[in-house]
């Protein structure tokens, strides 16, 4: 959804994808100033938007819902969800491939081994929080496999979601 909100005249996503500025235990953000200087440029729009996903790293990073409705109240938030086996896999992946986690274990031993590979795929724990404070009305949850395989059908819930017209999408 980063790269499909940028084409839509009324939303402007963050100059970075996960600026991780709600998780400041990831040691990421480099302040407030910073986190809002990621939205000057651009449009007089309605939302502007960024695309973390460690905010929902549910029981690993907590707070954030909370950090967020400090900030706002008025967010919305679209979830990306993909298939929760896929999203393990690539996961276990990403991680083998990073310079800063290195994952050795083979993968059915880091599964076994590793909560997190199945937790941030548990969408109900990941969602619940967000539900609870900032209610049903502004989160939508979608699945990658939806925008992968038919974007412009699944961008037409998105568009009714954000309240955005459609024919400048």
């Amino acid at each position: 959804p980063h790269d499909y909100h940028i084409a839509h005249p009324d939303t402007l996503m963050s100059k970075v994808k996960e600026p991780c500025h709600f998780a400041p235990e990831l040691n990421r953000t480099k302040g407030l100033d910073w986190y809002l200087d990621l939205f000057r440029e651009g449009c007089d729009c309605k939302y502007r938007g960024e695309s973390s996903v460690v905010y929902t790293h549910l029981p690993d990073l907590t707070g954030v819902p909370e950090r967020i409705a400090e900030f706002t109240r008025d967010a919305k938030f679209l979830f990306l969800m993909r298939d929760p086996i896929e999203r393990a896999i690539s996961h276990y992946w990403h991680r083998v491939r990073s310079f800063r986690v290195v994952e050795r274990r083979d993968m059915l031993t880091a599964f076994r081994e590793e909560p997190l590979y199945f937790n941030y795929s548990d969408y109900a724990m990941q969602l619940e929080p967000y539900l609870q404070i900032f209610g049903p009305t502004n989160v939508l949850a979608i699945t990658f496999e939806a925008m992968r395989d038919d974007r412009y059908e699944t961008m037409k819930p998105i568009i009714r979601f954000l309240d955005v017209p459609a024919d400048a999408a």
